[in-house]
């Protein structure tokens, strides 16, 4: 049996994937794969940079994108849901 407290987890974990998503939209595709490979999944620079034909300094100057992200919430219609869900990203 499904508790009130599960339900909020459950909920609660899809609205931070959706704001992931939608924060992640806001950034370039460069800076959203930098990102990914290398705050969610810890690449180091140098396997970000081989993977993205990029330099190793491209990659460590992170800052445009994490000043982008740390800009505020997105608004609703930045974020097309119908694609999110057809993703799998919920």
């Amino acid at each position: 049996m499904m508790t009130t407290t599960h339900c909020r987890s459950i909920c609660s974990a899809k609205s931070l994937r959706l704001a992931f998503v939608a924060a992640l939209q806001r950034l370039t595709p460069m800076q959203r794969a930098t990102v990914i490979l290398r705050d969610v999944l810890g690449w180091t620079a140098k396997e970000v940079s081989v993977l993205l034909e990029c330099s190793s300094g491209a990659v460590t100057s992170l800052r445009r994108a994490r000043a982008r992200l740390a800009e505020g919430p997105v608004g609703a219609d930045t974020v097309d849901l119908a694609e999110v869900d057809r993703a799998g990203l919920l």
